[in-house]
């Protein structure tokens, strides 16, 4: 089973309607390493619907995701903007309250649909 598809299984656990097509596999970016390579990095799930934003943190040692981490956001609560650059998609999340979040978003990675639903995504948010 691919990792998208273990996230849509988790989140349908949870009571959320989401496809394995709507997962994006991310990394986040600390504001003082935006242009370098995170050496230890943190893997983080992206997923989203019509109405709702996920961020799902994972478990350190397997990669899995962790109910402890998942985090939900209104589409209405939060602006979403995904950047395409060569290697890799830059994802910033922008709060109402003027909080911002970016992360890096992988576009290739292996045993991944991360290619697919890269493509996807950046028509959704771009519209």
């Amino acid at each position: 089973m691919k990792k998208e598809e273990k996230v849509a299984e988790f989140l349908r656990e949870e009571g959320y309607n989401v496809s394995a097509e709507d997962i994006l596999i991310g990394q986040f970016v600390p504001s003082f390493l935006q242009g370098l390579i995170t050496i230890v990095p943190k893997y983080l799930f992206f997923a989203y619907n019509n109405k709702q934003f996920f961020v799902i943190g994972t478990n350190v040692w397997k990669g899995t995701p962790d109910r402890n981490k998942l985090r939900c956001y209104s589409l209405d609560e939060v602006d979403i903007k995904l950047n395409k650059t060569l290697l890799y998609g830059n994802l910033v999340l922008n709060f109402n309250d003027g909080k911002k979040e970016k992360y890096r978003i992988f576009k290739l990675n292996f045993a991944s649909f991360a290619s697919r639903n890269f493509k996807k995504a950046l028509e959704h948010f771009n519209r």
